[in-house]
């Protein structure tokens, strides 16, 4: 763990710390659960902004099944960029009420103001509601800030029952807000807790990738589908035999478009009846699948060797790491292939020994893609930089030794196979306002309370103009608009994280 006191410039006393104030708060906006669908549970639920159980995110800019006739330069053209068609995907409850709800309102790009909510059943909706029980549990949801389409299976009081049960719900959004969503009670689509984000193929089409397990035990393996504001699922049965752990794959929203169908989405971890554990890559066409040796014997589901992560650089370069290690270079994203007992080998092959993994990244800080996402943690900013919060994992408010950093990735002493000697540098800080006060902040890391979204006024630029973040408190959300300040603005630093 890093003590940031510890490095030039930082903490008390730092040689080039110094309180550089709040950043502008242009405008706020509340509602209540009440506002939308009050007699489908609205006046019994509580706010809800748990990254698990909701998503604050942009809509689809264009008409829902447009094909992406949004923008006339589609090779070039962001759906998040140029985009203030803000929506909250939540999933609520209380008062023996559960239901997913859909909340939309804009956000003028010129002078940072919200619109008001959108009104109940005109842009504002219900998806599902269930008044018999009052209930949720271990849910992942995907979703793409301007992809229009959130999809989430978990353990949650569907419709039709009066406990926990496995299934998925799903919402669709355009430029006039809510336009479409659902659920379906399936016994499985349960996996872990957490948001991932859906890897876009172009301007207009994105694919999720939803490893879960039946209460039969048995795994399967969905491909979602987000086309033009429009959600779609394919699933598979990958094994008759017990899930094999959680296994994530985390992408900068600023990764480059996948070229077709056939390539790399996702991880899936289950064993065969030797109690050998595979951890199985999905294309997106979902008819290709490769198996990665990587245990053996009858270690738990939740090993840290069974635990795979992959993480999406903006540059399309990916790493790959466990819960016991740190990352290990994997090349791009669009050359991952296969290897192990039924495949051919390639460039990675650390598949099959994870202990053997070197440890790179040793430091408490909110900057790994894996641990949080465009939503929670780093924004990409372009060329492998990123706006994050340094500090330690459970330290996120911003604070004299939490500070608001830019960050970018300096590939080193390079090895074509492993890039063993990338790190961390600290290039930029935003220092936090002297006297601290919670309520002044660029904006909180928490997870658990708040969630906050990047804002791009131009498709020209990679730097956000606001800050949208917002946060549930009882049976009120509110919303804030604050200005990032300019770049040239911020402190410039230079500390390796090594």
């Amino acid at each position: 763990m890093t003590n940031l006191n510890s490095l030039v410039g930082f903490g008390a006393g730092g040689g080039g710390g110094s309180a550089q104030g709040e950043w502008e708060l242009k405008d706020t906006l509340e509602w209540q659960p009440k506002d939308v669908g009050p007699s489908s549970g609205g006046n019994n639920v509580q706010a809800q902004t748990s990254s698990s159980y909701s998503c604050l995110s942009l809509r689809y800019p264009g008409t829902k099944g447009d094909s992406g006739a949004w923008t006339s330069s589609p090779s070039t053209d962001k759906p998040y960029k140029n985009n203030g068609y803000l929506v909250h995907y939540a999933m609520e409850y209380h008062g023996g009420w559960t239901r997913g709800a859909v909340y939309c309102w804009d956000l003028n790009l010129s002078n940072g103001t919200f619109s008001a909510l959108k009104p109940d059943g005109s842009g504002s909706d219900v998806a599902w509601s269930n008044g018999s029980y009052s209930g949720i549990s271990t849910t992942m949801g995907h979703s793409f800030p301007g992809s229009g389409g959130f999809w989430a299976g978990g353990n949650n009081a569907w419709p039709g029952t009066s406990s926990h049960a496995f299934g998925f719900w799903y919402a669709e959004c355009d430029s006039t807000g809510y336009k479409n969503g659902g659920y379906q009670n399936t016994n499985y689509h349960h996996q872990h807790s957490g948001y991932k984000m859906l890897r876009p193929r172009d301007h207009y089409r994105y694919y999720g990738s939803h490893p879960s397990y039946h209460s039969n035990g048995y795994q399967y393996h969905t491909v979602i589908s987000v086309e033009a504001a429009t959600v779609s699922k394919h699933d598979t049965q990958t094994s008759s035999y017990s899930w094999g752990g959680g296994n994530y794959v985390y992408r900068a929203i600023d990764a480059p478009y996948c070229e077709s169908g056939n390539i790399f989405i996702g991880f899936s971890g289950h064993r065969n009846s030797s109690y050998y554990y595979y951890c199985e890559s999905i294309d997106a066409n979902n008819t290709n699948t490769h198996y990665h040796w990587y245990a053996s014997g009858s270690p738990q589901h939740n090993s840290p060797y069974v635990n795979l992560r992959h993480s999406v650089m903006g540059n399309g370069d990916t790493f790959v790491y466990n819960d016991k290690t740190g990352w290990r270079y994997a090349g791009k994203e669009v050359d991952i292939r296969y290897d192990g007992p039924n495949g051919n080998s390639c460039p990675y092959s650390g598949w099959s020994d994870p202990q053997t993994w070197t440890n790179l990244l040793n430091y408490g800080m909110n900057i790994n893609p894996s641990n949080t996402n465009a939503l929670y943690g780093p924004i990409s900013l372009g060329d492998n930089k990123y706006m994050c919060q340094l500090g330690n994992w459970h330290s996120y408010y911003w604070s004299e030794t939490n500070p608001v950093v830019i960050v970018e990735y300096v590939e080193d002493t390079v090895d074509t196979t492993w890039k063993t000697g990338g790190f961390w540098r600290i290039i930029k800080s935003w220092d936090a306002p002297d006297p601290w006060n919670g309520e002044r902040i660029a904006y909180k890391n928490r997870a658990d309370s708040e969630q906050h979204l990047p804002i791009y006024d131009s498709q020209n630029t990679d730097w956000p103009k606001y800050m949208v973040y917002l946060i549930a408190s009882g049976k009120t959300y509110k919303a804030y608009c604050r200005e990032v300040p300019p770049y040239s603005e911020w402190t410039d630093r230079s500390v390796d994280l090594i």
